[in-house]
């Protein structure tokens, strides 16, 4: 068991193991691999992400890391420690997530939802308002987490 993760919900995970110490992605999921077997390190990134994107942990500092990539350390943004957000931080972001893909499947099934219409309310297709991104803010990668390969 792991001496400063007790949860095995992400969210709250990092939020525990952040209020103890600042860190990295990589030692939380070393201390969260000890509580949740089931769980990998692409999905603590993520997790990472979405609260960077969310506000709610900063960077604090970049450390010389491994074959030449550089570690970076975060924190918990001050004011953002008791943040009911830190449950559900994808849900935040995203809030057609928490539908979850079965009950969109049958929802599509039913002729509720059609496939390649825009699942927010009152959007018309072609006619989606783009918001420009903040100044280093990258954009999210179009499958998962995942990095396309070089």
């Amino acid at each position: 068991m792991s001496e400063i993760i007790s949860v095995p919900f992400t969210g709250e995970a990092i939020r525990e193991y952040l209020s103890f110490r600042w860190g990295s992605p990589t030692d939380v999921y070393r201390e969260l691999r000890k509580v949740k077997r089931r769980t990998s390190y692409d999905s603590v990134r993520r997790y990472f992400w979405i609260l960077k994107q969310l506000g709610m942990v900063e960077l604090v500092r970049r450390e010389p890391g491994r074959f030449r990539i550089p570690r970076s350390i975060y924190r918990i943004t001050p004011g953002m420690e008791l943040d009911p957000r830190w449950s559900a931080p994808q849900a935040a972001l995203y809030p057609e997530t928490r539908w979850g893909g079965r009950r969109y499947a049958r929802a599509q099934e039913k002729g509720l939802v059609k496939r390649g219409v825009p699942r927010r309310p009152g959007v018309l297709p072609g006619m989606e308002v783009t918001v420009p991104r903040p100044p280093g803010v990258p954009p999210p990668f179009p499958h998962g987490s995942r990095r396309p390969r070089r």
